[in-house]
């Protein structure tokens, strides 16, 4: 529907992605605007999209209206719900009396007319009786029971470029239903006729379309060629649990980074307003510094110390926690509950443990992945968690560090690897 939103995706996931990079270039609203209106190329937004970084995908929605779907496939798709929402035609408040109409699966319209007939008879004396009950006085919404699955409906998805690339790659493989493929492929048509380069194959077919088929011994065992255009790899049967996780002294820089997640995570965290850290305050040293000569850590906890000594002035002069919290260090440890599905716990880590992430954060998700795979190696295997790197290939493009990780190495084995100093301090 607004198929301009398209054109404003690219344009906000360019930006979205330059900002990070050039944050100290910017220093008023129109170095801002400059940059959101820099132009780029077609292999810009190609190489955008190609990155493991969600986050620059999901400044724009995209709206579709699907006419015509049947109501068995509004069943099966509202169950995507992450950054997705849904309009659907009501049955409670529609009047479907002489309007119906109904889709056909392809399997039944290409069958023989005389299968047509009959699908199309039980579908029709479906209506009667609807109609019937709606005279009787029942109303549409308990007539509506009586209604088949067939009867066509009016749909209306919205969500971010990042989520339609996710529900086309999961409803495009061959394991969906006929009516949910040809719509998803006729959806992935759209956008990928407005931008090829954001919606080309490579980032939006289906898993045996990228890389392999992951769908073990229920695959179809039907290879979909790379340049087509339109490992369980289903998410929700990972999301009927929810894995809390406190991490206790890690840095409110590392607050600012990991609450960028938020699919099914919810975060709980010390607060800077209630909490008075007069005297408590205490500082993660990042791992370049805790390695470093020790004039450096004296130089880096001096700082941090004298940071709080304004806070504690603040304090004292009456201006309040939250205004004191202003002056205190990113390095300030901080306690943190995180509570996420284990579908998303595994994306998370393989996001945060890429070598192209902060050493904090690496250490941190490596920690978490660490007692996760010792709770359950089965679910959290390298295989099923690790960074894209350690899964297949790197998807960072030139920014690459170009060390991939072994396939076979667990958690403990890239933190001895990458972190020896943590390692002999007692790590394990």
């Amino acid at each position: 529907m607004n198929c301009q939103a398209v054109a404003e995706a690219e344009k906000n996931m360019v930006f979205a992605a330059r900002l990070t990079q050039q944050g100290h270039k910017i220093a008023s609203m129109d170095d801002l605007m400059e940059l959101y209106e820099k132009s780029f190329s077609v292999q810009t937004v190609a190489a955008m999209g190609a990155l493991p970084h969600p986050t620059i995908q999901k400044f724009a929605v995209i709206t579709v209206a699907i006419v015509g779907a049947s109501r068995r496939f509004l069943a099966q798709i509202t169950r995507h719900q992450n950054e997705v929402k849904f309009m659907s035609a009501s049955l409670q408040y529609s009047n479907y009396t002489g309007q119906a109409d109904f889709a056909v699966p392809y399997s039944i319209m290409t069958a023989p007319a005389v299968v047509r007939e009959l699908y199309l008879k039980s579908c029709n004396e479906s209506m009667k009786c609807y109609e019937a009950l709606c005279t009787a006085g029942s109303g549409h919404d308990a007539a509506g029971y009586a209604t088949p699955q067939g009867l066509r409906n009016v749909l209306l998805i919205s969500a971010t470029p990042y989520q339609w690339k996710h529900i086309i790659s999961q409803r495009v493989c061959r394991r969906n239903t006929d009516e949910t493929r040809i719509v998803l492929l006729k959806v992935w048509k759209e956008l990928y006729d407005l931008s090829p380069a954001l919606f080309a194959p490579s980032l939006t077919g289906p898993f045996c379309q990228l890389d392999r088929c992951l769908e073990g011994k229920m695959t179809c065992g039907r290879k979909l060629q790379a340049d087509m255009t339109p490992a369980l790899p289903h998410p929700t049967i990972q999301k009927f649990a929810v894995i809390t996780v406190a991490i206790v002294g890690a840095s409110r820089r590392f607050l600012a980074q990991i609450t960028r997640h938020q699919n099914e995570v919810k975060f709980m965290s010390a607060s800077l307003q209630y909490s008075n850290y007069t005297g408590q305050a205490d500082f993660a040293v990042p791992y370049s510094i805790m390695t470093a000569p020790a004039v450096v850590r004296e130089l880096y906890l001096k700082s941090c110390n004298e940071s709080m000594k304004c806070y504690e002035a603040l304090c004292t002069a009456g201006s309040g926690h939250d205004a004191a919290g202003y002056a205190t260090p990113q390095g300030l440890r901080n306690v943190l509950l995180i509570s996420a599905t284990p579908y998303q716990w595994k994306h998370i880590i393989s996001q945060r443990v890429c070598r192209r992430n902060t050493d904090e954060t690496r250490i941190v998700l490596l920690k978490v992945w660490k007692e996760l795979y010792d709770l359950s190696p089965a679910l959290f295997a390298p295989s099923l968690t690790g960074p894209f790197c350690q899964l297949d290939r790197c998807l960072e493009g030139k920014m690459t560090c170009g060390r991939k990780l072994q396939a076979d190495m667990t958690p403990e084995d890239i933190l001895e690897k990458d972190y020896p100093a943590l390692w002999e301090g007692g790590c394990r």
